[in-house]
């Protein structure tokens, strides 16, 4: 899940994710990569039976970006 780096963006999505997750206990997957470039982590979240980061995505809240795993070379 990747979100836009503008405000107006942001301002819509930060009420909605503390309405999923505020004050709420949740599980943190890692992914693959564990951070992304500019070091943000990246994580699925888990809040009960929600899946945090596909509701905002169904919500019009966030958008996914596919990307390749980067899986380490053996």
């Amino acid at each position: 899940m990747t979100l836009p780096e503008n405000d107006a963006y942001r301002l819509g999505v930060v009420p909605k994710n503390a309405e999923l997750v505020y004050s709420k206990d949740g599980t943190l997957i890692a992914d693959v990569s564990d951070k992304e470039p500019d070091n943000r982590l990246l994580r699925y979240v888990l809040v009960g039976d929600t899946f945090v980061n596909a509701n905002l995505i169904q919500q019009g809240h966030a958008s996914a970006l596919d990307t390749p795993p980067e899986i380490p070379l053996i």
